[in-house]
């Protein structure tokens, strides 16, 4: 089963997730964290929804300076998953040279996702 974007990126940042599977099955099932930084508010056992929820993501921006800006050539309709694109600009302390790594997205919310996600490929959060 493949991740949804939200577990990937509380995994990144360093929570350790699990998947409930409700029984019955209708009922569905939701990844749960013991962590408070990651879980949703008024929710006692939800994963924080970083890429729908502005006011869980919005702190990840500021805390790690991304920035965003919309794409001016998109959003094409072949490629509507690039319309925005998330920042990061990372000071090579050996070097004083700017690294720049972005990540594009369908939303602001998704960019600012995959950079993490990105960024935490590279070892770079």
């Amino acid at each position: 089963m493949d991740k949804p974007l939200h577990v990937q990126v509380a995994e990144a940042l360093g929570c350790k997730l699990r998947l409930i599977e409700q029984t019955p099955a209708v009922l569905g099932s939701y990844w749960t964290c013991g962590c408070p930084e990651f879980q949703s508010h008024g929710d006692l056992h939800g994963c924080r929804r970083y890429d729908t929820d502005w006011s869980a993501t919005g702190p990840l921006i500021e805390k790690h300076n991304l920035h965003l800006r919309p794409q001016p050539w998109w959003p094409r309709a072949d490629q509507p998953e690039k319309a925005w694109e998330a920042r990061a600009y990372l000071t090579k302390p050996e070097h004083r040279e700017e690294a720049i790594y972005g990540e594009p997205g369908s939303t602001p919310l998704i960019a600012v996702c995959n950079l993490i996600l990105a960024l935490a490929k590279e070892g770079k959060l």
